[in-house]
C-alpha cells in the first residue's frame, strides 16, 4: 500500500495495539499489505518470477478500496487458527482489473507450487484482505470487535508493484509502471506496494501482498 491508505492501515494496526495491547502485527515493523497468494513451496522458483513478470506487463496500476473491518475464523488455514477468532482485516475491494490479475496470477503459478492452502488461493471469490491484527486477540476479540462497530474506515488505494517476499524479506519485485522486475536492493530503494510469498523449509514462507 501506499499514500493514504498506507497511513490508515498503519493507524490501524497501532491504534488497536495501544488500546488493547495486541503484538502480533507488530512484533516486527508493520508493513500495510494486501495478500494476493498465500504461503507456497516451490522448486520453480525461476518460473513463478516469470508469471509474476508476465502476468502483470499488461497492467499499469491496480485499484482498490479499503472499506470496514473483517475477521477470519478457524477454516482460514493460512494462520493455522483455533476455534476463536485469531485475525482480523481491513476490507479490500479490488477493482474489477485487480480481480482478474489476482486470478490470472494464481492460474500460471498454482501449477509449479505447493501451496499450504489450494483451496484458498484458486478460489474464485477470493477473500481480499489487509491484516491489521493477528494472533493474540482471542481472548479480546469481543471488545476489540465492539470498538470496531464504531469505526469507519473508507479510502481508495492504488498498487504500482507486486513483490516476491520470502521469511518477511523482498526477494524481488515487479515494477507496474516501468514494466520491469527489480532485485532485493533495487526495490529497498523504493518501498514496495504488493507482495508474493513462497514457503520454505526452513522459513514461514512467502506470500503474495499488496502493498
Amino acid at each position: 500500500m501506499r499514500g493514504e491508505a498506507r497511513s490508515i492501515a498503519r493507524d490501524c494496526i497501532f491504534d488497536l495495539y495501544q488500546k488493547f495491547g495486541i503484538r502480533g502485527a507488530v512484533k516486527k515493523r508493520p508493513v500495510p499489505h494486501v495478500t494476493l497468494f498465500g504461503p507456497f513451496q516451490t522448486r520453480h522458483i525461476r518460473d513463478v518470477k516469470r508469471a509474476i513478470r508476465d502476468t502483470t506487463m499488461p497492467y499499469n496500476e491496480l485499484h482498490y478500496e479499503i472499506n470496514g473491518f473483517g475477521n477470519f475464523d478457524e477454516k482460514h488455514s493460512w494462520f493455522n487458527l483455533s476455534p476463536k477468532k485469531r485475525v482480523i482485516y481491513l476490507n479490500i475491494c479490488p477493482s474489477p482489473e485487480m480481480k482478474k490479475f489476482r486470478q490470472s496470477l494464481a492460474e500460471r503459478i498454482l501449477p509449479i507450487t505447493s501451496p499450504k492452502d489450494v483451496s484458498i488461493d484458486k478460489a474464485k471469490k477470493y477473500k481480499f484482505h489487509s491484516t491489521v491484527a493477528i494472533n493474540d486477540i482471542a481472548v479480546k476479540f469481543d471488545v476489540i470487535q465492539k470498538y470496531l462497530n464504531s469505526v469507519s474506515v473508507c479510502v481508495r488505494g492504488t498498487c504500482e508493484r507486486i513483490t516476491l517476499v520470502n521469511n518477511h524479506k523482498i526477494e524481488c519485485e515487479f515494477d507496474l509502471v516501468r514494466h520491469r522486475m527489480l532485485t532485493r536492493q533495487q526495490a529497498l530503494g523504493n518501498r514496495f506496494r504488493v507482495t508474493a510469498t513462497r514457503r520454505n523449509t526452513r522459513s514461514p514462507g512467502r506470500r503474495i501482498y499488496r502493498r
